[in-house]
This record gives C-alpha cells, structure tokens and sequence, in this order.
C-alpha cells in the first residue's frame, strides 16, 4: 500500500561494513560487531548480512566479497552499486551512491514478495544495542526509528549513533 511504501522512504538506514583486519585468506572468523549507541529504548534494529568477507590482502588493501545466497537476485539488479564477476566475487563500482543501494535493498528485503528476514534483530531496552558473534562482511543496519551512519572501517568491530530518536507524541 501507499502508506507502507511511504513508512518504508521514510526510513534511514546505511549500509555498514564489518571487515577483518588480516592477512591470510579464508582467516575471518565470526567476531563481528555491531553497537549502535543512542538507541531508543523500545524501537527494535535489525542487521541484514548482504556481503560474506572471503577474504582480506593486507598488502594491496584489498577486499574479497561474494554475496549472501538471500540477496543473490537483488544484487543482480544492483549493477550501478556492484558487479559478480564468474568466481563469484562481487566488486563495487567507484562513485556508487551507497545510500541509494542501502534504500532499494531494505525496500527490497521489506517487499512481500522479496521478503528477506534479517541476519538479527534485537529491542533496545537501553540506549545500547549490541549485536555480536557476526561474520565479518557488508550489512545494511535498520531500525524502527531508523538509523543513519557513515562507516569506512576495516575493524571487526564498529559502533554507530542513531540519530533519529523516535517521535513524540503531545496531545493539547
């Protein structure tokens, strides 16, 4: 409907990167993490694995990506943002808009018909959220007050600021 496709726009979401920091391949490990710091109390923030890290070589700051199996057939319409070469590995384009992939793939994963459910999701119930464990890799955060960060990382480990508290409501 046109409510939820304008609830849906309205959203802010980023797409965030987890790396490793590592010089052998295959050596990635599950020690990923997310913190989203100023979390509303109550709102509910999903994380939505897009991009498996393969691999990461130290000496040329290069990254090896392929594609989480869920986002296969949304990734393939994607080729502004990102190109799979025939081993599988996916490649983004120089000069892509970011914040223009992360919001067709939360339409995307959103959508009913291209439902895809999140990697995790969790309430706040403080102004911390933390999510751990995570493979290391390419996410896309969301929240139900939405979240919006600008991340360039190579560390498993990373922390970004909602700054979008949920509305208030005042009745006079």
């Amino acid at each position: 409907t046109m409510k939820n496709l304008k609830k849906s726009m309205a959203v802010v979401f980023s797409v965030l990167m987890v790396l490793a920091m590592s010089v052998m391949a295959f050596a990635v490990g599950t020690d990923g993490q997310i913190t989203v710091t100023n979390a509303t109390a109550g709102q509910t923030y999903s994380i939505y694995q897009i991009f498996d890290l393969q691999s990461f070589d130290a000496a040329n700051n290069r990254y090896s990506y392929t594609v989480v199996e869920a986002w296969k057939d949304f990734v393939d319409t994607q080729r502004a943002f990102v190109t799979v070469d025939a081993d599988g590995y996916v490649e983004i384009v120089d000069g892509a808009d970011a914040a223009e992939f992360a919001k067709a793939a939360i339409a995307y994963a959103q959508a009913e018909a291209t439902k895809i459910d999140p990697t995790a999701t969790m309430p706040a119930d403080s102004t911390t959220v933390e999510f751990t464990g995570l493979s290391l890799g390419y996410y896309l955060v969301d929240s139900t007050t939405g979240t919006l960060c600008s991340l360039d990382t190579t560390n498993p480990t990373v922390e970004i600021e909602d700054k979008n508290p949920a509305p208030s409501v005042d009745k006079n």
